[in-house]
């Protein structure tokens, strides 16, 4: 069998077991957990990947480990820092890329409603859909994340569900000409 040897290089857990202990319990989690992570190969007799390497894929959370190679991909940590493969370049990006332009299919002057538009999927959403030429407007639950999509993210409006005492109004005014793609990212 061929084989990769990694150590982290984010963060690592250990097991911990639930016990009732003098009256209180003490949690945690009897397994290690699976998660995006990237890695450096420390060792490695597969023909993919080599000494040196840098892999992403789905992992354990813990300092080192033996792999198979399947489900890793080669990054480099050169194009860009390691943690963007984990969120922007990973999982995040691509959620948030292919749901918008491969379900969506945004055009240029059309308008796009993002739920959950202050997360790491939301924002991306937004800026995504700025560059295709939308307006977009996102729905987030504070005065404070509101104000971030607009100034940091460049969202044209955001709408506060909390406090709007009439959402289909405030989603209407933010959007005169209607809403062409609504990005539920609940």
């Amino acid at each position: 069998m061929t084989s990769l040897e990694f150590n982290h290089t984010r963060r690592h857990s250990s097991d911990i077991k639930v016990t009732w202990t003098d009256g209180h319990f003490t949690t945690g989690i009897e397994r290690h957990i699976d998660d995006l992570r990237a890695m450096f190969v420390i060792d490695s007799t597969h023909s993919d990947f080599t000494t040196g390497d840098y892999v992403s894929g789905i992992l354990e959370w813990k300092e080192y480990q033996v792999s198979n190679g399947e489900g890793l991909k080669k990054v480099d940590p050169n194009l860009s820092s390691l943690s963007s493969f984990l969120g922007i370049l990973g999982m995040t990006g691509l959620t948030a890329y292919l749901g918008l332009t491969e379900i969506g299919d945004p055009k240029a002057g059309e308008t796009i409603v993002v739920s959950g538009a202050a997360g790491a999927v939301g924002s991306i959403v937004g800026q995504i859909g700025k560059i295709s030429g939308c307006t977009v407007v996102g729905i987030t639950g504070t005065d404070e994340k509101a104000e971030l999509l607009k100034s940091k993210f460049k969202f044209d409006s955001a709408v506060n569900y909390k406090t709007a005492t009439d959402l289909d109004k405030a989603i209407k005014t933010a959007c005169p000409k209607g809403v062409d793609i609504y990005f539920d990212n609940e």
